[in-house]
């Protein structure tokens, strides 16, 4: 309870036991209906009194359903004449930033309470029963039921944060003081920008989430609505999903699930971004993080589901002193000694058989035809990396190929044997990985996620 109605209320609790004592003079000389005007009027001038509006991380109900459990962003500018101009990014805004203006106040209804009282668009399409756009399900009459009104549940004189409840369903949303002179439409778009670059809709890999002593994979953070489940566990059984938001307060970015992740003791709702960790750092816990995968994440993540299908390009880094990269340079010299009209383009990496088997397809020119051959190798994950063996061509072709090229099978029989694999660049949205040769740190090569 905030601190001026507790004193209210306690106040209120004392004039009634002294009330028969007829010497004693009145405690309040306000009636309790001024008293709560003065309450609302508080609460008024402290919401106003943001020069650059606050941000809301809105939720319309505590779901897991698709479109109404999201959370959604929403900026909000208090102005003292009671108005209100609301600005937001969403599917319901035709993905455009749109803003409106309307008719706020404070009201008492057993506390303090934020009314948006008029019609904006903005906010009150996820309080109107209508049926929402863009979903297969028939809303009519129900939409995403989410609230207009809110219990002020925390704001103190001067806070960056303020805590608000929906009347109706009881979500908790919180506000987020601005800095003068904040353009909203360019706040929304760089948060846009930075959850486009951690969490993408293409490229993206399943995070770790380590609270206290427990350890969680993340699925599915750049859906809106993550699963996060137990890593020693299973993504099916195990799953539990949650939604969450990301906010920028003083520089750094914000992420906050809609509740507290976490089980036993130990909970945390909201991280920071630590750039130069690359990991989002609880703000209970700094022990507690959100990060994406590390180095040593590598062998599982290629020889489990997590990382079966995704193909990659195996790139030249050195040649003049990566033995790997000399074979490699050969197979532009070994095609066309075999034949003049064939022409080596590229190679690419990837596994399959649920994890079992890497592929390594080279793409090739006959002429003005393409083809491209493939080879098979068993791989098994190991402390530090993979092992790569029992190399075999998938057809006939393939297999011509290897045995009478010569540069072709030094380079397919270079790539046998253990490698430790090493991330480059963020675990967040792996896009290259170096392997180097166990055997011979002079052998390594270099794979990049193909687009």
């Amino acid at each position: 309870m905030n601190k001026i109605l507790a004193s209210l209320f306690i106040a209120a609790s004392a004039f009634a036991l002294t009330g028969c004592v007829g010497e004693e003079d009145d405690l309040f000389d306000k009636s309790a209906a001024e008293r709560l005007n003065e309450v609302s009027g508080i609460y008024t001038q402290r919401l106003a009194s943001s020069e650059g509006g606050w941000i809301m991380e809105y939720y319309p109900q505590n779901s897991t359903e698709e479109a109404v459990g999201y959370g959604y962003l929403m900026a909000c500018k208090f102005d003292k004449n009671h108005e209100v101009t609301v600005g937001a990014k969403n599917a319901y805004t035709g993905s455009q930033y749109k803003e409106e203006t309307s008719i706020w106040e404070v009201i008492t209804d057993n506390g303090p309470v934020l009314s948006f009282n008029t019609r904006n668009d903005v906010m009150h399409i996820f309080s109107q029963p209508l049926d929402i756009p863009g979903t297969e399900d028939d809303e009519l009459g129900r939409g995403f039921e989410g609230d207009y009104e809110f219990t002020i549940t925390s704001l103190e004189e001067g806070a960056e944060h303020a805590m608000l409840k929906g009347k109706k369903r009881g979500t908790y949303n919180r506000l987020t003081r601005l800095p003068a002179g904040t353009d909203f439409a360019a706040y929304i778009d760089d948060i846009d920008e930075f959850c486009r670059t951690m969490f993408p809709t293409e490229g993206a890999n399943e995070l770790r989430l380590v609270i206290g002593n427990k350890s969680y994979n993340v699925d599915g953070m750049n859906a809106k609505m993550p699963n996060i489940y137990p890593s020693d566990g299973d993504k099916v059984i195990d799953k539990e999903l949650e939604t969450y938001l990301v906010t920028k307060h003083d520089g750094k970015y914000c992420l906050r699930f809609r509740s507290p992740i976490g089980k036993g003791e130990e909970t945390e709702q909201e991280f920071i971004y630590d750039e130069a960790a690359d990991a989002f750092v609880g703000v209970e816990n700094p022990n507690n993080l959100l990060r994406g995968l590390v180095s040593s994440d590598l062998p599982v993540y290629l020889t489990t589901d997590s990382g079966v299908g995704i193909v990659w390009n195996i790139t030249r880094m050195n040649p003049a002193t990566n033995k790997f990269d000399q074979l490699f340079e050969g197979l532009y010299t070994g095609f066309p000694a075999y034949n003049k009209s064939y022409t080596f383009n590229s190679a690419t990496f990837a596994t399959s058989e649920n994890g079992k088997a890497a592929n390594i397809s080279l793409s090739y020119k006959v002429g003005r035809s393409s083809k491209a051959v493939s080879y098979r190798y068993d791989i098994a994950a190991t402390e530090t990396g993979v092992t790569l063996s029992n190399l075999t061509g998938n057809n006939k072709d393939s297999e011509n190929l290897m045995n009478n090229i010569p540069e072709l099978k030094a380079f397919l029989e270079a790539l046998i044997g253990e490698h430790t694999t090493t991330l480059e660049g963020s675990g967040f949205a792996v896009k290259s990985m170096r392997f180097t040769s166990k055997a011979d740190a002079n052998y390594s090569f270099v794979i990049n996620r193909k687009k």
